[in-house]
């Protein structure tokens, strides 16, 4: 097993809950390096030509080891230690090769055949000893940079190639739980990109598709009888015999227990209620009538993650989603209708909000609990269920909730304005902000026919919800109008949801703070000249609509001096006016 420990960063004061120092981001150089005694071990063992090892096992070997550096096998039983993965599966594979050769296979096989069938028969015991616990980096274990809080996908590239592409230096786990019950589901997509399809049609090749299915299945399930099947679970089983026996050699400092990130996402919430940040029964953290807690989605998550991001918190997962299903895998926060991740808890004045659910308990929130209904909670035993079934002309466009009383949109005070019942309805909060800062094309709002329209479903992609439901939830919001079941629109280019009541959403002072990070975002017929970026006066105009003075923002931009507008002379379309920051600052580019 590795003896890789991790470096303590002395500069670093301590925290609690506590944070392991997580796992160096060492090179596929320096992770071989470690194992070179058993590699050579292993290559001996097998027996095999040179360029049989070459050809057929080494990429299979390197690429093991690309895919799971160095997590641990396990949180506390076998081989828990940085590298403890990689050395279990290079045991278990010499293990399997000293098992294999104890065995007489083949004789059924024409001699002719017999020692091609022999190699591949050889090859497949060892391989599969060896990536017999090939689930576990998608079934155990998070993965998160400590750089970016990112989550590494498994499924995607290996974590040596997500580590470089991040430019991370460590990172951290999250152990998962229920993990047991999914090893077979996670062994059958993992099996194919470790092994590589090339090395299983040379094995389908060599031995048939029998022997190809026998080894699938004995990776997968572990327990079926047959050579495969029966050296794989010896292989396993020797392996940990000979970690748990060494175990009085080994500092219990190499076991890494992973970050405790539900700890610090409920911190973080704590402290946003206790700053004033979040109001204790205001409409993005309250307290429900049954002394559940509703934290508004996506925006609770979001200041979650800033708040992490802050705070130097390393090894968290900041993005609204990966927090979510933290606390859901958890069991903090309690699944919605069909396992959906959010629900949907009604307010007595009509109002809709869409939320995460945190069982009781799980968070304390001072004061009165609010009341209201969780919609579509569990329905009693014997309960009549309402058919959801549409016909095929309803299906193919986005449509309004079916329920037998809805709640109509008259029943939000036409006194508040257009900003007020964006500030009440999260969804809305989210998508417009996202406009305003330009991570969304402020162009997803549309003007036509005496309207404005967000455009569908662009302009709703990216919430932890699918782009009907947070348009659902800008009509029950009073901010968005619907025709029966219908609520997409057709509009040049696509389609669209029309906006009730539409006005500023943030004062025209707001404009100033999201300048630099809005001109940024823009890619739409841009100019980049001599570390200046220019923008189409037409894209501040379209995005000067979500403040107040609609289009007389440029020209407030331009009196604050904050902005210089003219004519960009290129050589290129020098009728089309641009404008530029005035500062000769950079600006951050997307």
């Amino acid at each position: 097993m590795s003896n890789i420990t991790p470096e303590t960063d002395i500069t670093e004061p301590p925290r609690w809950p506590p944070v392991e120092q997580g796992i160096p981001a060492v090179s596929e150089h320096e992770l071989l390096a470690t194992q070179r005694e058993m590699l050579i071990a292993l290559e001996q063992g097998v027996g095999e030509s040179p360029d049989v090892w070459v050809r057929h096992y080494q990429p299979v070997i390197r690429r093991y080891a690309r895919w799971i550096h160095l997590l641990p096998a396990s949180r506390e039983h076998h081989h828990y230690g940085a590298g403890g993965l990689l050395r279990h599966g290079l045991e278990a594979a010499l293990a399997a090769a000293g098992l294999y050769d104890r065995r007489v296979v083949g004789l059924e096989v024409p001699s002719a055949d017999r020692k091609r069938y022999q190699q591949g028969m050889r090859w497949a015991a060892v391989i599969g000893a060896m990536l017999h616990d090939c689930a576990k980096p998608l079934t155990d274990v998070d993965v998160v940079g400590d750089r970016s809080g990112d989550l590494w996908n498994p499924v995607k590239g290996s974590l040596i190639a997500w580590l470089e592409a991040g430019k991370e230096q460590r990172y951290r786990l999250r152990w998962r739980s229920g993990r047991e019950d999914r090893h077979k589901l996670g062994a059958t997509v993992m099996l194919p990109r470790l092994t590589g399809a090339d090395e299983l049609a040379w094995l389908c090749e060599t031995c048939g598709q029998d022997v190809l299915l026998q080894l699938v299945d004995a990776v997968t399930n572990g327990v079926s009888a047959g050579l495969l099947s029966e050296t794989i679970l010896e292989a396993d089983r020797v392996s940990v015999a000979q970690d748990l026996a060494r175990r009085g050699q080994m500092n219990e400092d190499h076991r890494i227990p992973g970050v405790a990130a539900e700890s610090h996402i409920l911190d973080a919430a704590r402290s946003l209620l206790r700053t004033g940040e979040w109001k204790p029964g205001g409409k993005v953290c309250l307290r429900t009538h049954d002394d559940h807690v509703l934290l508004a989605w996506p925006k609770a998550f979001r200041d979650i993650g800033n708040w992490l991001s802050n705070h130097r918190i390393p090894g968290v997962m900041r993005q609204p989603d990966a927090i979510l299903n933290v606390l859901l895998d958890t069991g903090a926060a309690k699944a919605g209708p069909d396992e959906a991740p959010t629900w949907r808890y009604r307010l007595p004045e009509g109002l809709t909000i869409a939320g995460v659910r945190l069982k009781p308990g799980a968070l304390e929130v001072e004061g009165e609990r609010v009341a209201g209904e969780w919609l579509d909670d569990e329905k009693p035993a014997g309960a009549a269920v309402e058919s959801t079934e549409q016909t095929a002309d309803e299906a193919r466009e986005p449509t309004a909730p079916n329920t037998p009383a809805p709640h109509p949109i008259a029943q939000v005070p036409e006194a508040k304005s257009f900003r007020e019942r964006v500030l009440e309805c999260p969804a809305a909060e989210a998508v417009f902000g996202d406009l305003a800062s330009g991570a969304k094309a402020s162009t997803l709002l549309v003007f036509a026919e005496n309207a404005v329209y967000l455009r569908y479903p662009e302009a709703f992609t990216g919430y932890g919800m699918t782009p009907l439901q947070v348009a659902k939830d800008l009509v029950e919001g009073g901010l968005a109008e619907s025709e029966g079941k219908k609520i997409a629109h057709d509009i040049e280019g696509g389609k669209g949801v029309r906006l009730s009541g539409f006005g500023p959403v943030y004062a025209r002072s707001a404009a100033r703070d999201w300048l630099e990070e809005w001109i940024g975002h823009q890619t739409e017929d841009v100019r980049d000249i001599k570390e200046q970026r220019y923008v189409p006066v037409a894209l501040f105009e379209s995005w000067g609509r979500l403040f107040e003075g609609e289009g007389a923002i440029v020209d407030w931009l331009e009196s604050e001096g904050l902005i210089v507008t003219g004519v960009l002379d290129n050589g290129k379309q020098k009728d089309k006016r641009y404008a530029r920051l005035q500062s000769s600052a950079k600006v951050k580019k997307t």
